[in-house]
């Protein structure tokens, strides 16, 4: 499921810091992968897809029905704060 939040602006807002992305009632996810399988097969995934947006996925799987998640639902990113 491809979002609408840019590299860009998530760059931008982001600063390098880590973060927390958080969808549904789905435990939060906290890094980017680069690839699909850079988790195990079936475990939920965020990266930057070819077009620059973020991307929720399952590696080997399909992110909306496995997750549970729609296209209006919300995502929401935590950025933790500088130290």
């Amino acid at each position: 499921m491809t979002t609408n939040i840019s590299r860009a602006l998530f760059e931008q807002v982001g600063e390098g810091r880590g973060f927390q992305l958080q969808i549904k009632r789905m435990p939060p996810l906290d890094g980017l992968s680069f690839n699909y399988h850079d988790v195990p097969e079936g475990e939920p995934l965020c990266r930057f897809d070819a077009d620059g947006f973020l991307e929720i996925a399952v590696n080997l799987g399909r992110a909306a029905p496995l997750l549970g998640i729609q296209v209006e639902d919300m995502v929401q990113v935590e950025f933790f704060a500088l130290r």
